[in-house]
């Protein structure tokens, strides 16, 4: 089971953990955990992530706003200030959970 990195817990809004340890059933467990957080400014987080040693690898542009991309050890992290993107992660996760989506691709 995945569990929220306390360090993250007064930036986070909202969070969702996704990807394939928590999309497939069975999980896969040799895999890196996914977590995307809504926050409220996303200069401060990264500045914050920065401090935490986490690596800013990315950031990507969407139709309604942008997100960036971290990563520390096994965890990626990504980030929004939007709350749409956030659901959007967030309801792309529950469908591809009750899917069990184990492709990429898909």
């Amino acid at each position: 089971m995945n569990r929220f990195p306390d360090e993250l817990f007064e930036m986070t809004k909202q969070f969702v953990f996704t990807g394939s340890s928590v999309i497939c059933d069975p999980p896969v467990l040799d895999t890196d955990i996914d977590l995307v957080i809504y926050v409220a400014d996303r200069k401060q987080a990264s500045f914050d992530l920065s401090m935490m040693d986490f690596s800013h690898c990315s950031d990507y542009e969407t139709g309604s706003g942008k997100f960036d991309a971290y990563r520390r050890d096994k965890l990626n992290l990504i980030v929004t200030d939007v709350r749409a993107d956030f659901y959007t992660w967030y309801f792309a996760t529950i469908e591809a959970t009750k899917l069990n989506i184990a492709d990429k691709q898909d």
